[in-house]
């Protein structure tokens, strides 16, 4: 059973990154990650109690597309993103 794990992995990444919300998608069906979320229920419960349990993890729309968007968005970042070097001078 992998639940345990997906709580465990929930719990790390906010404790690490804080996020507003995970999303979790890519190449798996949103049939199972759904199912996958009900078996791991129920999750820790974030230290700041800042989001509700049914917008702390959502489930992605993009699909298989979404490692392309990603990596899109990292590029353009890379490119357009200001340099605090430039920002200093």
């Amino acid at each position: 059973d992998v639940a345990p794990f997906v709580r465990q992995l929930v719990n790390m990444l906010e404790m690490m990154l804080d996020p507003e919300a995970i999303i979790l998608g890519g190449i798996v069906k949103p049939e199972v990650l759904r199912a996958l979320l009900e078996r791991a229920a129920p999750l820790p419960s974030r230290i700041d109690a800042r989001s509700s349990d049914d917008a702390r993890i959502r489930i992605g729309t993009s699909g298989a597309t979404a490692v392309a968007l990603g990596a899109t968005a990292a590029a353009v970042d890379a490119l357009y993103a200001p340099s605090v070097s430039h920002l200093l001078l």
